[in-house]
């Protein structure tokens, strides 16, 4: 094994596959919620204990467990999810009940009282709290999946639901909410349709909705029909002003349309600009290789708004995933991340990579350094003998958590990570 290249340095092993997995975000603790019902709590290991797990040669040690709950839902724990302050974790479950606990951000433990919330007539896929720099919206959670197709927000300051939101013709999969924003979030669906929504607004701002079938590949001069809202349509690859995602946005919208494409790669690489923001500039090459076509419309495992909520990045059910601008309405590149069922996927610390995970027991990690009309250049950093049903990033540290069908919750790191905090150090002699 090259010395920089992932390693597992802990694991926790289950009867049962393990669905939920995330970090807390001071990054202290990570939590891990498994088909046996099971809640755990697992405390992050500091730098010096991750420099000694490394020198374990491959014996993988148990986390130190905070809390362990054996019985938080009456079925699967699906999903888990901190509120941006640290201080509510919330479950989902196919016991059709959303779980919120109040939690110590210092003991890592829940504390008070947990709550139920019962609106659900099926399956809770997802759960998600909003984001924003209103202190109320950190107790605002949305939650989704089978039965209705609904989305519902909580109010957990009351523990009530507040409102419903409908549209989608099949199970939700994801959730995800725009850290810049209190009022918009993202659903993906097995509907084959991505939905962005404005809690003030009762349907969706956008559709997003493509092509159900395609065989041919995309070049450069092709392109390809995705249908919003209504009848409008934009077409990949062209610059199309009048596509707007909301009425009296057009203006906002020519104004980033032309600079969607691109990111400074000079930039990312010396970490010059803050974290989590997004540059986007014009391609600097007119050719592109061949992308699939079938990336959208296909049924959408799961969706990511990057942290200025410029970016969204979906992951399908054909191991496709697909890049969009939220701000010029179109997509950005189509390519094929794995050769099968991606239910999984993250951004790293700054989103200078993509993190996806497949069914096929592969972990791939994509450089979003350069221009994202071109190729982008991946590399497969973990291998597991089962399907990958979750990866969680670090919320400061570029190691990640991932779940597993067989049981497993395996905590990742990189050695020149550990060993070089400020200069990640990738081996790029395998990147694809």
């Amino acid at each position: 094994m090259q010395p920089n290249t992932y390693r597992p340095i802990q694991q926790i092993r289950d009867t049962q596959p393990i669905r939920a997995a995330c970090f807390h975000p001071s990054g202290e603790a990570y939590v891990v919620g498994t088909n046996s019902k099971a809640l755990k709590i697992c405390k992050y290991p500091s730098l010096e204990e991750q420099r000694e797990l490394l020198e374990c040669d491959g014996l993988l040690t148990e986390p130190e467990i905070s809390f362990t709950c054996l019985h938080i839902h009456c079925a699967s724990v699906y999903c888990a999810s901190f509120n941006p302050t640290g201080n509510l974790l919330a479950t989902g479950s196919n016991d059709q009940i959303v779980h919120v606990i109040k939690y110590n951000p210092i003991r890592h433990a829940p504390e008070g009282s947990e709550y139920k919330l019962s609106m659900h007539s099926g399956t809770v896929r997802d759960v998600c709290f909003l984001h924003g720099d209103d202190p109320n919206a950190s107790s605002k959670l949305l939650s989704a999946g089978a039965g209705e197709y609904e989305i519902h927000l909580t109010d957990c300051n009351v523990m009530k639901p507040v409102q419903t939101f409908a549209g989608h013709e099949s199970t939700v999969m994801s959730l995800t909410s725009c850290e810049d924003s209190t009022d918009l979030f993202v659903s993906g669906s097995l509907d084959g349709t991505i939905r962005l929504w404005d809690v003030r607004m009762r349907s969706a701002v956008c559709k997003i909705v493509g092509r159900r079938q395609a065989s041919r590949q995309i070049h450069h001069h092709q392109r390809q029909n995705i249908t919003a809202d209504g009848d409008t349509s934009f077409e990949l690859f062209q610059q199309n002003e009048n596509m707007v995602a909301e009425s009296g946005n057009a203006n906002d919208n020519k104004h980033h349309n032309d600079d969607a494409s691109n990111r400074d790669s000079e930039n990312h690489q010396h970490h010059h600009h803050q974290a989590g923001e997004q540059v986007f500039r014009e391609p600097q090459h007119e050719q592109l290789d061949e992308i699939p076509s079938k990336a959208t419309g296909v049924p959408v495992g799961v969706v990511r708004l990057d942290p200025s909520g410029r970016l969204l990045v979906s992951g399908h059910q054909d191991g496709s995933c697909m890049l969009y601008d939220i701000r010029a309405s179109r997509v950005i590149q189509l390519f094929q991340a794995h050769a099968t069922e991606i239910r999984t996927l993250g951004f790293s610390p700054n989103s200078y990579y993509l993190l996806t995970g497949c069914y096929d027991g592969t972990v791939k990690l994509t450089d979003l350094q350069g221009h994202l009309m071109q190729p982008l250049p991946g590399v497969e950093v973990a291998e597991l003998d089962d399907k990958v049903v979750q990866v969680a990033w670090h919320p400061n540290d570029y190691n990640f958590v991932t779940t597993c069908a067989n049981g497993s919750a395996t905590l990742w790191t990189i050695p020149d990570f550990v060993d070089w905090r400020d200069s990640i150090v990738m081996d790029t002699s395998s990147i694809i």
